[in-house]
């Protein structure tokens, strides 16, 4: 989510921008409507065609349903093709007598006059070169005019007079004023025109697809809509309606012949028909006689029936005797029964009480032979019960065997004999199907034909066609092309967006700073405050005199401090922050020091004593100090050459402000710029504060990067950034930014920041 900044750093550069903005703005509306007057107006008619629904539509009733012949449901996407066909464009150009194109020439465009020209041409062709050449015609007056033409690279003209024949190489014309021009007498009359003669196949081409518009409501709405533009709004009306015309008539037309040609057809088939199927009547008659068939569908699902029967059948009685084979394993192989009791699958309840019998019979033995012996007569008697029930079963199982044995026997015989019953089945049957299908198919064609000559017939005789236009085109009044109010806006939308990019790009590419948010987002050094452009030396005075009180307050600034004042490059306003700074602190109590340390910029002082003549002479720094009476004291660089660079070392300086801090509360040194000499970095090291300057709207971001590698590489942590020439509206720290924290008027603001400073003006003076 944005923040206040962050809105702020978008707006601001958008608000000092807004002259190339307005600008952008103003140059692509002023193209817009420039282009808007000299283009070519377009005008659009439509007419609507409803077609045939055979669901819904008028065909539906029973009295007109077959007056259209092999009408079926229509198919939308195909008569919009059918509409936009040569052959009706071709039919529709053709209806439009439009062989002849007249035109007026202007200063500027030229415009196609169809009915509204003056003048009418009638043309005998004796060349087909005729159709590629245009004919200029320069009226004089209301009775004679120049008609000329190029012909074989050859320009030729000719005077004429209206209402007489002009004979040419190319053809035999003969021009004359409309009925309408005679009786108004117009004075348009007297103009520059052309006309052109067109060819059948150039009126269709002359057509343009992007001008003829021919598609459907919807694809569930059996309506079709046609639209065509031109630059003459009588000519698109007309030319849509003669299309719509063209297309019913056409379809009319291609309905009644096909209908006649049909019917011819109808006659010769029927009677190939009537003579097939009295054929294959015969062969179906004499088929049936002789194999004796009533209904062979009937008769096979019968006898399917039948033998599915007797199967069933069979899987019954191999169920019954597996069973039985069951039993017979468990009755000889199991000694005491005490496993549970085979499925008895026939359900023979004899088989089902012998096994419960038998099952009884051995849980009593077991009782028994818990308190008697084997040799117990009551033992012997029950187990010669068990024996006898045994045998009982193994006998009536061997009986039932047997049984189902003849059974299945019977069951074979019966099922061999079903099934011959199919035997030669689908030879026959096979025959009979194509027969019958020769017989169906022969009499349905004859039905079918006789129908379809019915209504072929009433085709032909009716001539009615149930598609209908529903609108017809009218001529329209407004053009709709150019949309005038669209392409200004879109000119005018465009222009201010290529306004706002212009601005941003120049502000990306400048890369200048322009307020506190940005050197903190783009620098990781503390920022000791802003020092904000002013015109007035009274403002000025406050301004510095904030900046030093704020130093303080940040302990930045005490008795016995050095401060370093430095930039990246000149012109960072250096030399004025020094010197007011100095001047604010002697002001408020300080006796301070300035010295001018700077070595790349302009020496004014080389005949005085500086800086350069106390490093070389040490006993001239008493005297120095002894001249100083006032709260404020200045150091010039003296006569410095740059063979005298060697005095300027670490060590002869630290001795020399060590010296001079015991006359002096604050020292204040103005350093040279850190990016063109290393001598910046020894003030600097030997400063308790270092102010390394920013001006506004002027320095770049990189710079910033240089600060931050001078107090990496050299371990320099009292770097503190100022930005100058602040002009926004904000208090000493550069934060509430704004009119609140201002004591000017809005005028004065914008006198303030549409003015240049005259400080600006003479640094730039410097520069130049």
């Amino acid at each position: 989510m944005l923040n206040k900044n962050d809105i702020r750093s978008i707006i601001l550069p958008l608000v000092k921008g807004l002259p190339i903005i307005l600008t952008t703005l103003g140059l692509a509306v002023f193209i817009a409507i420039r282009t808007i007057n000299y283009s070519v107006p377009m005008y659009e008619a439509t007419a609507k065609i409803k077609l045939d629904d055979q669901q819904f539509g008028v065909s539906h009733n029973n009295l007109f349903k077959d007056f259209d012949m092999f009408s079926s449901v229509n198919k939308i996407d195909a008569e919009v093709e059918i509409l936009k066909s040569q052959l009706l464009l071709s039919k529709a150009s053709q209806h439009m007598h439009d062989d002849v194109r007249y035109y007026r020439h202007g200063n500027i465009k030229t415009s196609e006059m169809y009915k509204a020209s003056p003048f009418k041409v009638t043309y005998a062709i004796k060349d087909s070169a005729c159709y590629q050449t245009t004919f200029y015609l320069n009226i004089e007056d209301t009775g004679h005019f120049v008609l000329s033409y190029t012909y074989g690279n050859k320009t030729t003209s000719i005077p004429g007079t209206f209402n007489v024949p002009i004979k040419t190489p190319l053809a035999e014309l003969m021009i004359g004023l409309t009925n309408a021009t005679v009786s108004s007498g117009e004075v348009k009359l007297v103009d520059q025109f052309s006309f052109v003669v067109l060819s059948k196949e150039q009126q269709l081409k002359s057509v343009n697809e992007k001008q003829l518009d021919v598609k459907a409501l919807d694809k569930d709405i059996p309506i079709i809509r046609l639209s065509y533009r031109s630059e003459v709004p009588e000519k698109s009306a007309d030319f849509v309606n003669a299309l719509a015309k063209a297309y019913i008539n056409d379809y009319v037309s291609s309905k009644a012949a096909a209908a006649e040609k049909t019917v011819v057809f109808i006659d010769k088939r029927l009677e190939q028909i009537a003579m097939e199927l009295d054929r294959s009547e015969k062969d179906l008659q004499h088929f049936k006689l002789e194999n004796h068939v009533v209904n062979t569908y009937q008769e096979t699902e019968t006898g399917l029936k039948k033998l599915s029967e007797l199967r069933i059948q069979q899987t019954n009685l191999e169920m019954n005797e597996t069973a039985l084979d069951e039993l017979h394993d468990y009755i000889t192989r199991n000694q005491h029964f005490d496993h549970a009791a085979p499925h008895v699958g026939f359900g023979d309840l004899l088989f089902t009480e012998s096994i419960k019998n038998l099952r009884l019979f051995t849980n009593e033995k077991r009782d028994l032979l818990t308190r008697y012996t084997a040799d117990n007569e009551k033992i012997k008697n029950i187990d010669a019960k068990i024996n006898d029930l045994k045998k009982y079963i193994i006998e009536a199982i061997k009986n039932s065997k047997k049984d189902i044995n003849i059974k299945k026997r019977e069951l074979d015989a019966a099922v061999e004999l079903a099934s011959h019953e199919f035997d030669g089945l689908p030879i026959r049957e096979r025959n009979q199907v194509i027969l019958e299908r020769k017989f169906r198919l022969n009499e349905k064609m004859y039905n079918f034909l006789s129908e379809k000559k019915m209504e072929a017939m009433v085709a032909q005789n009716a001539n009615l066609c149930f598609h209908r236009i529903i609108q017809y085109a009218d001529t329209p009044l407004k053009p709709v092309s150019p949309n005038k109010t669209l392409i200004v806006f879109v000119a005018g939308f465009l222009g201010l967006f290529v306004g706002i990019g212009m601005v941003f790009l120049i502000h990306t590419g400048r890369g200048r700073i322009e307020s506190r948010f940005e050197i903190e987002k783009h620098s990781s050094l503390p920022l000791a405050g802003i020092i904000k452009r002013s015109v007035q030396p009274i403002d000025t005075a406050l301004i510095f005199n904030n900046l030093v009180k704020n130093l303080q307050l940040l302990n930045k600034l005490s008795a016995g401090n050095v401060i370093t004042v430095t930039s990246s490059i000149h012109q960072e306003g250096k030399t004025h922050t020094a010197q007011h700074l100095a001047n604010a602190a002697s002001q408020i109590g300080f006796k301070t020091l300035y010295i001018k340390a700077d070595t790349l910029s302009e020496n004014t002082a080389q005949h005085q004593t500086g800086l350069i003549e106390l490093l070389a002479q040490p006993t001239l720094v008493h005297t120095f100090i002894a001249q100083q009476t006032q709260h404020l004291a200045h150091l010039g660089l003296g006569n410095y050459h740059h063979t005298q660079a060697h005095l300027l070392n670490i060590n002869a300086i630290s001795l020399l402000i060590d010296e001079l801090k015991t006359a002096f509360q604050l020292i204040i040194i103005e350093a040279p710029s850190s990016t063109l000499t290393v001598d910046a970095i020894t003030w600097m090291k030997l400063a308790d504060t270092t102010l390394y300057l920013t001006r506004h709207n002027s320095s770049n971001f990189k710079y910033l990067a240089n600060a931050e590698y001078i107090a990496h590489e050299y371990q320099i942590n009292n770097i503190n950034l100022v930005l100058n020439d602040y002009s926004g509206s904000s208090n000493f720290n550069g934060l509430f930014s704004g009119a609140l924290f201002t004591n000017l008027t809005f005028w004065q603001r914008i006198k303030n920041r549409m003015e240049i400073p005259v400080a600006f003006l003479s640094n730039l003076k410097k520069v130049s």
